[in-house]
């Protein structure tokens, strides 16, 4: 462990002035804090990095106590500004991340100390945008343009993130598309192309991120899929085929890439529909849930940092659709 910040030590039989409650704060923005217990015997410490940082503001609690035998020291920071410190460092993937769900999951991750490569492959300006507002965060962000339906521009931004970052420990497998199919007007060309745009993209992202993904501790992958899977809408077709592969595809994973990556999967309802269905459409969706309303992407953020983080879970298919499955 480093030896502890200069304003923070303690040797038996010698007391040292520590900073008072008003100072505190200034130091604890710019330096490291040390929350520890001190003692004639022995001393006790955890390291929490600079409060810049973590994009936190300095609001600490402070006390400080003083006998002969027991000086101590007890910094604390409000629970509900705590990051998760497990995925500070890390480096994640997220692709379709310029804009709509994936730029909520990348500045999720960037709050929590993930350095974030941003894909995209036509929205350049809003991937910029995306990758500006995470280096404001004070990670790493660089954008990374590909067609995912093509195998050698995926391995080639595989490599690039590599070498941009010298390591991958999660992939968010988030782009996709969403059309209209109605099944009498949809021809093979049409299906193959929401297939590759929503399947084989995932497929390929895998093959290729799994090498990076399965050095030092390992790493997870999360696909985003749809509770249509489950119970297709005919006007969809290829759209929920689509999704219902990706859902075989992860259990697949688990399986083949086990124990060294663990792959999840969240099933969304209806969460950021598109900009031009109206209020009416909305309300009709809503009365559909249990819950009686649409999901948030903040809700889609959450169940991704929980498949990310919950160690010990693999192979599982989170419907995040408010209960809308159980009505249907």
């Amino acid at each position: 462990m480093k030896a502890p910040p200069p304003f923070l030590t303690a040797r038996p039989g010698k007391r040292r002035k520590l900073p008072s409650p008003i100072a505190l704060p200034a130091i604890a923005k710019t330096k490291p804090i040390l929350v520890a217990h001190l003692s004639l015997r022995r001393c006790s410490a955890t390291y929490l990095p600079p409060l810049a940082c973590l994009n936190l503001q300095p609001c600490l609690t402070v006390r400080s106590n003083y006998d002969a035998h027991r000086p101590w020291v007890k910094i604390a920071l409000p629970f509900h500004e705590v990051m998760d410190m497990k995925l500070r460092g890390k480096v994640a993937l997220v692709t379709g991340s310029a804009k709509r769900l994936g730029r909520f999951i990348a500045l999720e991750l960037g709050k929590q100390g993930c350095h974030v490569a941003v894909h995209y492959r036509e929205s350049e300006k809003e991937a910029c945008e995306t990758a500006e507002a995470l280096r404001a965060l004070g990670v790493k962000a660089e954008i990374f343009k590909a067609d995912l339906t093509d195998e050698g521009q995926v391995k080639a931004m595989m490599d690039a993130v590599a070498q941009t970052f010298g390591q991958l420990d999660i992939l968010v497998n988030n782009a996709a598309v969403f059309l209209r199919t109605p099944f009498h007007q949809t021809d093979a060309a049409t299906w193959r192309s929401i297939m590759d745009a929503n399947l084989t993209s995932v497929f390929l992202c895998s093959r290729y991120a799994a090498k990076l993904l399965e050095e030092g501790e390992g790493g997870v992958i999360v696909n985003i899929s749809d509770t249509s899977a489950f119970s297709p809408w005919g006007a969809f077709l290829p759209y929920c085929v689509s999704k219902a592969g990706v859902i075989a595809l992860t259990l697949g994973l688990a399986k083949v890439l086990s124990p060294k990556v663990r792959v999840n999967c969240v099933a969304l309802g209806t969460i950021l529909p598109p900009e031009d269905y109206d209020e009416s459409w909305r309300q009709e969706m809503s009365a559909k849930t249990l819950l009686k309303r649409l999901g948030t992407p903040e809700e889609v953020v959450q169940a991704v940092i929980f498949c990310i983080t919950c160690d010990y879970l693999t192979g599982a298919i989170i419907p995040l659709d408010g209960g809308r499955f159980l009505r249907s």
